[in-house]
């Protein structure tokens, strides 16, 4: 299994991918957004829009996609895994890639925009609510992770 850039050809299963996460992620809720609109949002011609703006990335193996992020500097503004291969890793492993990412550019954190329903699974991680868990807008919250830094050297 393997991280790499969305290609244009990825469009229309990896927006299938992210409809499936929401409509598992809404099953026996009240949805706090109106997410019919993710159709629009989160459809193919969307996806490509977006990668033009943020880094897209996908995780793949064998030609088989499993899930989408994207981000852009220090904002992680999506992560979606087929519902069908979750529990797997695959979300962990491609958090810890774009934090990866964002690191190596010099940020000392990270900020992440997820559903509310999604947050406690980001807590996991390390991120916290930046709004003082006020929703920001429609069910979505704002997170926030300080990395971790490496101690100076005490003098001897």
């Amino acid at each position: 299994m393997h991280i790499r850039e969305f290609q244009e050809s990825d469009a229309k299963r990896l927006s299938q991918i992210i409809k499936n996460s929401i409509t598992r992620m809404l099953q026996g809720e009240e949805p706090q957004q109106d997410w019919h609109d993710c159709d629009e949002y989160f459809s193919p011609e969307m996806i490509i829009g977006h990668s033009q703006v943020r880094q897209v990335l996908v995780v793949e193996e064998d030609g088989e996609l499993y899930g989408i992020g994207s981000m852009r500097n220090d904002i992680i503004s999506s992560v979606f895994i087929d519902p069908q291969y979750s529990r797997r890793g695959i979300g962990q492993y491609l958090l810890e890639y774009m934090e990866d990412t964002i690191k190596k550019q010099g940020y000392k954190s990270v900020i992440m925009t997820t559903a509310i329903q999604t947050a406690p699974y980001f807590r996991k991680f390390g991120y916290c609510e930046s709004c003082e868990e006020e929703e920001m807008k429609d069910g979505i919250v704002m997170l926030s992770k300080i990395f971790a830094t490496k101690p100076e050297p005490s003098p001897v």
